[in-house]
């Protein structure tokens, strides 16, 4: 297979690069890995152990030469399932994750790469009625403003809700859900940076019974309330792609990976200008196997240090590549 492939509904444009030093690594053992870094190079992975209410955490430090120096991995207390975990991380090492319960409600829990514990206890994400909210596929983001933005499937097709952080508290105070009205897609992968600006992408079954998924992204800005958020239209960016991760930085840099029909591997970078994004064409993510995993989630600093993780497709092998974006002026 091409490691470059376009299933664009427009060939990209974008002339930019990952400059990978690390690629395919295997680190742990595990599902659903996800991951965030910040300006300080500190990474934080979380993924399930696979005992349906285990998940586990391990912190590390990302090192010039691209490995991830990691200290000891610790469980979770108090999980009640393993499915569905997310994870969002500041400049000052502020942590946010996001789990689920039997009954799908949603939980999250803070904490910092200085405490110790470095995550907190599980708290509901409570609705205006102070009942748990309740969806599966649940995707989070924090900038440095402490603005969380929080998406998910829920009863009404999507919907998202907007926090703050108060670290002192140990809390986030939430505001009521917003159903997402523009779309009724699956597994939303949600960014947000310190400018206001939140990219969503979604993976979207229009065609017939059958047909390849696609991928649809919106871009938002946070109103001046910061109890809003003002959508644009969506914009169908992939002909053939599933289980979108995304991250954006202050530069309006974007990465996005998701995999295909055929469990292949891809991303794709990104350059915000207005609520436009010009997009490269996919890339293969992966170089081993084929080019395919399950499951793959991205971060990328202000810096442009990005950090990829996958689950080996069929087992629960977990690997992690590591680089840098290069945009050329």
């Amino acid at each position: 297979m091409s490691q470059n492939d376009s299933s664009d509904t427009s060939p990209g444009v974008l002339d930019a690069t990952i400059s990978w030093k690390i690629r395919d690594a295997d680190y742990e053992k595990g599902l659903e890995p996800k991951i965030a870094i910040n300006n300080s190079l500190k990474v934080i992975e979380l993924h399930a152990g696979g005992s349906n209410q285990d998940l586990w955490y391990t912190l590390g430090t990302l090192q010039p030469d691209g490995t991830v120096e990691w200290e000891q991995q610790h469980e979770l207390p108090n999980v009640l399932m393993d499915s569905g975990p997310a994870i969002a991380m500041d400049d000052s090492g502020n942590i946010v994750t996001l789990e689920l319960d039997l009954d799908t409600s949603i939980y999250y829990r803070i904490g910092n790469t200085n405490d110790t514990p470095v995550i907190g206890k599980a708290i509901p994400c409570n609705d205006e009625d102070g009942n748990p909210e309740a969806g599966v596929n649940p995707s989070v983001s924090l900038n440095n403003n402490g603005v969380v933005v929080q998406f998910y499937e829920c009863t009404k097709g999507l919907c998202y809700r907007i926090g703050e952080l108060e670290a002192s508290q140990g809390t986030i105070s939430w505001q009521a859900s917003t159903t997402f009205s523009y779309s009724a897609g699956h597994k939303p992968a949600v960014g947000i940076n310190d400018n206001g600006v939140v990219i969503l992408l979604l993976e979207a079954h229009v065609g017939p019974i059958g047909s390849n998924a696609q991928l649809w992204q919106y871009v938002g800005q946070l109103q001046p309330d910061g109890q809003s958020i003002q959508w644009q239209h969506h914009v169908v960016y992939d002909l053939d792609g599933v289980h979108p991760g995304v991250a954006i930085n202050n530069a309006g840099i974007i990465v996005q990976v998701n995999r295909d029909a055929h469990d292949e591997l891809w991303y794709r970078i990104g350059k915000l200008d207005g609520q436009t994004v010009t997009w490269t064409s996919r890339v293969a993510l992966s170089q081993k196997d084929q080019d395919k995993g399950q499951e793959a989630a991205v971060s990328v600093t202000q810096s442009n240090n990005v950090i990829a993780v996958y689950r080996k497709e069929s087992t629960h092998t977990l690997r992690l590549s590591t680089g840098v974006v290069e945009v050329s002026s």
